[in-house]
């Protein structure tokens, strides 16, 4: 179904051509005028490629899902968290001068950002900084695949982990990366406050884990499972929900800005990580000294290297509540010799 265009606008911005284009009529201005602020940031900087930028600020990202998953042979199932994103920024690393922006209103609305211009600016900021922040890590971790494979356990288990590590190992560095260069190009002052929204949802959200604790203790009292497949469902919980977090706070240690680094810390052991299980502080601490110290010149081999580090990190955890796990980090190259095939678009 076609939507109407209930705004459609042209600007120029510091040598920039900014589109605007959206289908819904409010809170429009405020994010152009945030948009206008992260291109005249960036291109302060003097590493600003962009000639035109798209800025599509929609009601949801419906069309965008649609159109990716008619190009390519792109699967929708591998696009459905799209769906669940604030803002995204669709480039081409083969052309440096033309990106697009989508803004998902329904999102923003959600998360409570529609009358939070600061919290939209680190948005806009951060998405921008993606193609900017590209490097040798970055790239190489476009031909690193992670397994990692508990020896028991269900099928949802065995995909919530995969997934996990996936997203610790190879979309990590890329968020580091990104978030390091927004805060070195000027904009601390709002990816400080938005990482703060961040972790005061983070912790709105821990009201919904103690039903889900209560939850699985009564199962284990009726015998419905174990005590310990409650711990560990519990402890996979925490994981999933509360170890990207590291992707926010190490950032600040790597562009020196440690006043804002030990005021999130702060939040973070007074708030958050005492309520989780107790070895999901040190898996967190643990992530945020690895991204600290990586580097940006890595080839895919010593990422891959890098990720069993982190996913061994992980699985001693998991050991000590007698899940054991396979796990090992490979270059797409040595995957390819050994399946005698390419990877599937989207994968």
């Amino acid at each position: 179904m076609a939507r109407t265009v209930k705004h459609l606008s042209l600007h120029r911005i510091d040598g920039t051509e900014l589109r605007v284009v959206s289908d819904v009529d409010t809170d429009v201005l405020c994010i152009l005028s945030e948009e206008e602020t992260v291109i005249r940031g960036y291109s302060a900087q003097g590493n600003w490629p962009y000639k035109l930028v798209s800025l599509f600020v929609l009601q949801d990202l419906q069309p965008l899902l649609r159109q990716l998953g008619q190009r390519e042979r792109v699967p929708l199932e591998g696009l459905q968290n799209l769906a669940e994103r604030a803002v995204i920024n669709i480039y081409d690393l083969h052309n440096a001068e033309i990106c697009h922006i989508y803004v998902n209103r329904q999102v923003i609305d959600k998360l409570g950002y529609c009358s939070d211009a600061l919290a939209i600016r680190g948005l806009l900021a951060h998405e921008h900084a993606h193609p900017l922040a590209e490097n040798e890590t970055t790239r190489a971790s476009r031909a690193v695949r992670v397994e990692f494979i508990p020896h028991h356990g269900s099928p949802q288990l065995r995909q919530v982990l995969a997934a996990l590590l996936d997203e610790l190992c190879v979309l990590g560095p890329r968020e580091v990366f990104t978030n390091e260069l927004a805060l070195r190009c000027g904009f601390g002052q709002a990816l400080f406050h938005l990482d703060q929204r961040v972790l005061d949802g983070a912790q709105h959200n821990l009201v919904g884990r103690a039903t889900l604790q209560r939850q699985l203790l009564a199962e284990a009292q009726n015998g419905r499972r174990t005590v310990q497949d409650a711990g560990v469902i519990l402890a996979v919980g925490d994981m999933k929900s509360h170890l990207n977090l590291a992707f926010e706070v190490a950032p600040f240690l790597r562009a020196g800005l440690e006043k804002q680094y030990g005021d999130l810390e702060q939040t973070l052991q007074r708030a958050i990580l005492p309520q989780l299980e107790p070895e999901i502080a040190a898996i967190f601490w643990q992530l945020v000294g690895g991204y600290s110290e990586l580097s940006p010149e890595l080839s895919g081999r010593e990422l891959a290297r890098w990720a069993e580090e982190i996913m061994a990190i992980v699985a001693a955890a998991l050991a000590e509540r007698d899940v054991m796990v396979d796990y090992r980090a490979v270059e797409w190259e040595e995957t390819q010799r050994e399946d005698s095939r390419a990877p599937e678009d989207g994968a």
